[in-house]
């Protein structure tokens, strides 16, 4: 990195765990990985822009950890034979030879005979916690009850101040010459004026005025073009990749999930459709459409509206949707589910003879949590997902709403891990990660990539509700500092820590939200689709649609059934 900046090191922060992994002994290893997590959650609660008690109390608690936990690196490093690089080696040279004069003139010259080191020799370098930065980390916690939270303040008023003394600088003078000038501007513009003819039509009319985005466009859940430009013929596109484990029963799951939501079903009734109720299911003219992008609209932990934008194309395709199994809080389950999107589409269908109205969806290939290796507070590591492979009793790949996708996620490979084939055998499938190497077999689940992903798992943002209120890992006060690393109270376990949740109310009111969320689903369904959409959508359709050529153009005489007997409609 040349020249970088605070925001560099805030964005090597927030990604350096998984890149550090494996680079260094196994002794040294563990506490610098422990002292990364920990700063980073420290950084992470520090930056927040709208803070509670609970999250107060929270920064606090990490403050102490990270306390101890930068002594014991300064106690482990100061073993270390660590010197300069020869960049700061020539940096320090070229500054002493600078000073030289200036220590000639005060009679000081006899201080750089007595230099422990010679200049061409290279420094030990020791890691300082003698450091104004290091004093003041305690502070940040008084600071933020006192004055408020940290974006309200800024350094820049400081920095900025001396800039009145030019500007007062013979400010007089300056005001003099500007007033001559507009006056001597104003005298050869006025005769001009006087001539002018008014204008024939008025400066704003109707013609002219342009349609105004929707007040409702970011309230939407999400956003996906409404062109039907990229064409996907079914039995063609079916025949092309039997072969794909990917594709396995691609057409009956995709039949059974719209079955559930024209029925207003749970997500768990998929898997037991029957032939004839997947029958009932049927597409306008046998055909897909494929979009670029999806836009996922949430709210934030500040209670400020954002957008993610997912594109199965590039590494930004990764989301978060709600785990079915956190309504229960008996069962110990993640709040969340994990999900790689292979592809965005939308369909018209027809159920049971009425008229074909418009659906969108997303194939999605699921990623599950490693419950054999733990992460999050307790451990101070990251949590790791992976892949598993396809079964009857649950599918690796299948298609959800995209009103049920929560935001994006950030996921970084492992990359001390193998490539491995076990899930997918086959090298062109459409799912796999690398065609050379082949999937993953493990990835970082990033909670430090922003404020509101931190807030998500810590549970105390008052702008995520229902599910996402409940906490993954609840922030409480280290027992002991004499110890590396700290146990956080699970919010799974019946401890408590550091939030006051009543979980029983917290499941009914979810029961109720799930209810409410099932019956607006259906009457949106019953909506025209087509004829009801926002125009303001027309101007994204335009941009996202014209670099997306991964769908068929197919007239209707190409659309040919496919004599193949594992293809049923």
């Amino acid at each position: 990195m040349s020249q970088p900046a605070a925001r560099t090191y805030e964005d090597v922060l927030q990604c350096i765990i998984p890149a550090l992994e494996g680079l260094l002994p196994v002794s040294i290893e563990t506490h610098i990985l422990t002292l990364l997590y920990v700063l980073a959650e420290w950084h992470g609660l520090a930056k927040l822009r709208r803070h509670t008690s609970a999250s107060v109390d929270a920064l606090r608690h990490t403050t102490t950890r990270l306390g101890h936990e930068l002594r014991e690196f300064h106690r482990y490093t100061s073993e270390m034979e660590v010197y300069e690089t020869p960049k700061e080696r020539t940096a320090r040279q070229r500054a002493r030879k600078r000073a030289r004069p200036r220590a000639a003139l005060a009679n000081n010259s006899d201080a750089y005979d007595s230099a422990p080191v010679q200049e061409n020799e290279r420094r030990r370098r020791f890691f300082n916690l003698d450091t104004i930065k290091m004093h003041s980390l305690p502070d940040y916690t008084d600071s933020i009850e006192t004055m408020g939270t940290t974006d309200s303040t800024s350094t820049q008023t400081g920095e900025l101040i001396h800039r009145f003394s030019k500007i007062d600088m013979n400010a007089q003078t300056r005001i003099e010459e500007r007033l001559k000038c507009i006056q001597s501007n104003l005298g050869e513009t006025t005769p001009a004026r006087t001539h002018q003819a008014p204008p024939a039509t008025p400066l704003f009319s109707d013609a002219s005025n342009e349609p105004l985005p929707s007040a409702d466009s970011g309230r939407l859940p999400y956003q996906i073009a409404q062109s039907q430009k990229n064409v996907i013929v079914l039995p063609l596109w079916v025949q092309k990749y039997r072969q794909d484990p990917a594709t396995k029963d691609f057409l009956p799951r995709l039949k059974a999930h719209l079955y559930t939501r024209f029925t207003g079903g749970q997500y768990q009734d998929e898997l037991k459709r029957s032939s004839q109720e997947l029958s009932t299911i049927r597409f306008q003219h046998d055909r897909l459409y494929t979009h670029c992008t999806l836009r996922v609209h949430y709210t934030t932990y500040d209670v400020r509206r954002a957008q993610d934008t997912v594109n199965p194309r590039t590494p930004k395709r990764f989301v978060i949707l709600p785990s079915h199994e956190a309504l229960d809080p008996r069962m110990g389950a993640r709040r969340f589910w994990y999900a790689k999107v292979l592809g965005v589409y939308h369909a018209n269908v027809s159920y049971k003879g009425a008229l074909p109205k418009r659906v969108d969806f997303l194939w999605v290939r699921w990623l599950a949590r490693m419950t054999d290796v733990p992460g999050g507070g307790g451990t101070c590591r990251l949590d790791q997902l992976g892949y598993f492979k396809d079964s009857d009793e649950f599918h690796a790949f299948d298609f959800v709403d995209p009103a049920d996708v929560i935001r994006g996620a950030h996921l970084i490979p492992r990359f001390v891990g193998e490539h491995t084939t076990e899930y997918l055998n086959h090298v062109e499938s459409l799912a796999i990660d690398s065609e050379v190497a082949g999937d993953w077999k493990h990835y970082y689940l990033n909670r430090f990539a922003d404020r509101d992903m931190l807030m998500r798992f810590t549970g105390m943002a008052i702008g995520h509700m229902t599910l996402s209120c409940m906490p993954d890992e609840t922030v409480a006060p280290p027992k002991d500092v004499s110890q590396s690393t700290y146990d956080y109270t699970d919010a799974d376990s019946d401890a408590g820590g550091g939030l006051e949740t009543d979980e029983a109310d917290i499941y009914d009111h979810a029961q109720e939200y799930q209810g409410k969320t099932g019956n607006n689903s259906n009457e949106e369904e019953e909506d025209d689709d087509n004829d009801d959409m926002d125009e303001d959508f027309d101007e994204y359709n335009e941009d996202t649609e014209n670099n997306c050529d991964d769908g068929l153009d197919v007239d209707d005489e190409e659309r040919a059934f496919v004599e193949d007997d594992d293809v049923s409609w």
